[in-house]
């Protein structure tokens, strides 16, 4: 479960631990460099096999925080920010 205790917002659905919200921005990445030219799609592919900063957003969700990964591989071009939020920051008591 994630330390607040609620699920993980992660698009239109809600995880339940910052591991399952971690597979979900992996698999969602993947799928947007499945999509892009190869100049496009090598950044990407980097920041998904990167282990450094999978730690980075396991460490904020854990700690509670949200999480934005804004990738930018080709300047304004292509621009995606993939967001993970923490109902307890949203007031949606």
């Amino acid at each position: 479960m994630s330390t607040t205790g609620r699920p993980i917002k992660c698009a239109r659905q809600a995880l339940d631990t910052p591991q399952d919200a971690l597979r979900w921005l992996l698999d969602r990445l993947d799928r947007i460099a499945a999509q892009a030219d190869p100049p496009q799609a090598h950044p990407i592919r980097g920041w998904i096999d990167d282990p450094g900063q999978h730690s980075t957003v396991l460490r904020a969700l854990v700690a509670g925080e949200d999480v934005a990964v804004s990738l930018s591989p080709d300047g304004d071009a292509l621009h995606h920010v993939l967001t993970l939020q923490q109902p307890a920051n949203r007031n949606e008591d």
